[in-house]
C-alpha cells in the first residue's frame, strides 16, 4: 500500500516552519541554532523551509553536508504550497495555520508564542493537543525534544485525530430558515 505523507510509515524528511505575520523571534533562533539542525541531520531530516515573518534570521548559519539544506522567505502570498511538500509542520499557535495545516492532513507540532501579550494561543494550542490534533510545544527549547518523539513516533501519528472537514453550508441553512428563504422551520 501507498503511504501519505501524513501516515505513521512515511518518515518525516521535509519541515515547513512557520511563524505567520508577527515576531516569533525565540522560534526562529531555536530552528537555525547547531544543536536543533544537528538533531534534524541525525533524525534523517533532508530539508527546512523557513517562513520567518518579522522575525530576524540569525547570521552565520550556512548549509553543510551535516545540516539540511535550509530555504527561508518573510512572507508569501498563501503558504498551502510550502505546507503541501512538507512531511511535518512546526507552526506558531495561531488557529488559522493551525486549522490550515490541520485540513491538510499535516503533521504538526504547534508552539506557543509566548512573545505575545496574551495567552491566547496556549489555550489552544493546549486543547487541540488534549484532543490529540496535534503535538503542543509550550517552551520553545522543548522543540527539538519533542521532534525527536515525532519523528521516533514514541507518540506517533497514529494516536492523532484527524480534524473534520468544515461544515460550510451550516450557516447559510440557518440563514435561510430565519429569513424564510428556505424549509419551513419545524415548529
Amino acid at each position: 500500500s501507498i503511504s501519505s505523507p501524513s501516515s505513521p510509515q512515511h518518515p518525516i524528511r521535509h519541515i515547513f516552519v512557520t511563524v505567520g505575520t508577527t515576531e516569533f523571534q525565540s522560534l526562529i533562533d531555536t530552528i537555525y541554532s547547531a544543536s536543533f539542525l544537528r538533531k534534524c541531520h541525525l533524525l534523517g531530516i533532508t530539508k527546512l523551509t523557513v517562513q520567518f515573518g518579522k522575525s530576524r534570521i540569525p547570521g552565520g548559519c550556512t548549509n553543510s553536508a551535516t545540516t539540511p539544506t535550509i530555504t527561508s522567505f518573510n512572507y508569501a502570498p498563501s503558504l498551502e504550497p510550502y505546507q503541501l511538500k512538507s512531511d511535518l509542520i512546526i507552526s506558531h499557535g495561531g488557529a488559522g495555520t493551525l486549522f490550515e495545516s490541520l485540513y491538510l492532513k499535516k503533521r504538526l507540532i504547534a508552539v506557543v508564542n509566548r512573545e505575545l501579550q496574551d495567552d491566547h494561543q496556549r489555550e489552544l494550542v493546549s486543547a487541540m493537543h488534549e484532543r490529540k490534533y496535534l503535538w503542543a510545544c509550550e517552551k520553545v527549547n522543548e522543540l527539538g525534544e519533542i521532534l525527536e518523539r515525532v519523528c521516533r513516533e514514541e507518540i506517533g501519528r497514529s494516536t492523532r485525530q484527524e480534524l473534520e472537514e468544515p461544515r460550510t453550508d451550516l450557516f447559510a441553512r440557518v440563514v435561510e430558515e430565519e429569513l424564510g428563504l428556505g424549509r419551513k422551520k419545524e415548529r
